[in-house]
């Protein structure tokens, strides 16, 4: 449901096939005829042995679509399971809300043993943390800087780290692997978003795979417990002098009924980003022209980074306003995601933006603390000129990174894996194993004789089996998440089996769906997806230092708003004005 890039909860079954739809391209000739027949493995489609260089690429079937030996070509692809295995090693950050069956664990899990029964492929983590405060990008950090080894694959969130862990020389070009074995499904939906290889090439070479989210995975709405609304009898706002008379009334109202002042208006999560998944900030400085975090074009007609231009000051100043008179928690300044996750499900907050999928997480943690608790989507407000404005989604930002040391045969794994779920998975086909989901009995189960993916007919309740998967998460094409959705809120028919993946998604998020339909136009993406400009790399961590340090003095402290004017001084003069200049003459070049 990331930054990252979050999601949503999509399923697989587990299936005692042994035939499995793969690759598209296998090791040429030179490849298969130097390598051993460990190294390069082999595909099988009946758990015979049969050597690598045995199964041919498609170029190779003969008129009755067989390879030379066991293999088989089924549309276009190789079907067949490694014999013996092979071991893929990666490393993980494990979110707050992963949660497991009884017994599992992140190393042991149905998924796990999915890949190892359907393909004969063990995934193996080298490491895991619970990814916290940037635990996982540090950890990467610190095993880059050390020289640790590297896994056989693993994703990475940040661009910086990302071009860090490229100029490392440990990680290969696989531009042209990738052309070569990947599935058709797989290569057009980055062909669609195509600008999403940008920030992962050096010297025009692609080093890392853009791992797609889903459509409107990022574009905060206005979540209002209408409970709270209801007991007040207060209207749905529009402005943001709405929203303020709201928080007044729940921070100062007792909307709990408990006769304590223990409520808070609003919550965010400004330790990292304005912008953060859960708890955006985005639309307040929206509402006067800006969005932060991001590069915008200006009025001038140039690019520039939100957070430093004049429209700031006046989100600045109310979000200040709004501390300093209760609506937030005193300890704000020291939230990310994952801590306003967990305060929200205490049951004392009364207004949160975030993305259409918080009713999965942490809604759910929200309802068992206070079953009476109801959060619903509302538009983002508007300032005193009439303007919304909130962060959009952009594609991409985190990748696939591939070691250059990799075994061929662990590559080939890869690729059967990754095409297999692309062809099967992002789009579900009828009759398919996942028609229905991912794994029965965990994000699905059968009920009365027909599937259901609601929580409480499954036996155990809901599991998001997806953040097993190797990369955290489902193979995605956006649009196949927005069409169902979209159709549900509009009223419209379920035909497909890829709608029907979606018909028992909670109605509140498809109401935050509809409401980020509805104001599309207040959706601003950033404009820069290319990689890090060389004053980003040397600059870029002291220049978000400067600009955090300074906007929690202005909101949580004792610094005068005015204290913005000599931020972007320093921050222009630190780097800044360097970096812009080098984002427009990149914006130059793609734009021409």
């Amino acid at each position: 449901m990331r930054k990252r890039p979050f999601i949503i909860v999509l399923v697989l079954l587990l299936s005692s096939m042994t035939l499995f739809t793969a690759c598209s391209g296998f090791p040429d000739n030179a490849e298969q005829k130097n390598s051993s027949t460990e190294q390069t493995g082999d595909l099988t489609d009946n758990g015979t042995d049969t050597k690598a260089n045995e199964v041919g690429t498609q170029d190779n079937k003969t008129q009755d679509n067989k390879t030379e030996e066991n293999a088989t070509v089924v549309d276009g692809l190789l079907t067949g399971k490694f014999n013996p295995e092979v071991t893929i090693t990666t490393v993980r950050g494990v979110a707050p809300g992963v949660t497991f069956r009884d017994g599992e664990n992140v190393d042991d899990n149905v998924h796990t043993k999915w890949a190892k029964e359907r393909f004969g492929i063990n995934i193996k983590n080298l490491w895991s943390v619970t990814d916290q405060n940037d635990a996982y990008k540090t950890k990467l950090r610190l095993a880059l800087s050390s020289n640790e080894p590297m896994p056989d694959v693993m994703i990475v969130f940040d661009v910086n780290l990302a071009q860090d862990l490229i100029s490392s020389g440990k990680f290969m070009d696989i531009g042209d692997k990738f052309e070569q074995k990947a599935a058709p499904m797989w290569k057009k939906a980055l062909e669609e978003y195509s600008y999403t290889w940008n920030p992962f090439k050096k010297d025009g070479k692609k080093y890392g795979i853009p791992l797609l989210s889903y459509g409107y995975g990022s574009d905060p709405v206005l979540w209002i417990r209408q409970d709270w609304l209801d007991k007040l009898n207060l209207k749905a706002p529009q402005t943001m002098d709405d929203v303020e008379h709201i928080m007044d009334a729940f921070t100062n109202q007792d909307p709990d009924n408990d006769g304590k002042k223990d409520t808070y208006g609003l919550v965010i999560a400004p330790k990292a980003s304005l912008s953060d998944g859960i708890g955006n900030a985005s639309w307040i400085f929206g509402a006067y022209g800006v969005v932060p975090e991001q590069w915008n074009m200006t009025a001038d007609g140039k690019v520039g980074f939100g957070s430093v231009q004049p429209e700031m000051k006046a989100g600045l100043e109310k979000l200040k306003q709004w501390y300093d008179k209760g609506f937030l928690p005193r300890d704000t300044g020291l939230y990310d995601g994952g801590k306003v996750a967990e305060v929200i499900s205490k049951g004392n907050i009364g207004m949160i933006a975030g993305p259409q999928w918080l009713p999965w997480y942490p809604f759910p943690d929200l309802v068992k603390n206070d079953p009476t608790a109801k959060m619903k989507p509302f538009n983002i407000p508007t300032g005193p000129d009439g303007q919304a404005g909130r962060n959009g989604t952009v594609q991409g930002g985190y990748a696939i990174l591939i070691n250059k040391d990799i075994e061929p045969r662990t590559l080939e794994a890869l690729f059967v894996y990754m095409n297999y779920l692309f062809e099967n998975l992002a789009i579900p086909r009828a009759g398919s194993e996942f028609e229905h989901g991912y794994f029965e009995n965990y994000d699905w189960a059968m009920k009365d004789g027909q599937p259901s993916r609601k929580n409480e007919d499954i036996p155990g309740g809901y599991i998001d089996a997806k953040k097993y998967f190797l990369f955290w998460e489902m193979p995605l094409i956006p649009e196949a998440s927005v069409e169902p959705m979209i159709k549900r809120y509009k009223g419209e028919p379920l035909t497909t089996p890829n709608d029907m993946f979606y018909k028992d998604h909670p109605e509140d998020q498809v109401q935050g769906y509809g409401k980020i339909v509805e104001q599309a136009e207040a959706s601003k993406v950033n404009v820069f997806n290319g990689a890090p400009t060389p004053t980003m790399k040397k600059k870029w961590e002291l220049l978000e230092k400067i600009k955090q340090e300074t906007f929690s003095k202005i909101i949580f402290g004792n610094a005068p708003v005015s204290q913005f004017d000599t931020f972007v001084n320093e921050w222009n003069s630190t780097g800044g004005d360097a970096v812009t200049q080098e984002v427009n003459e990149w914006y130059q070049s793609v734009s021409q």
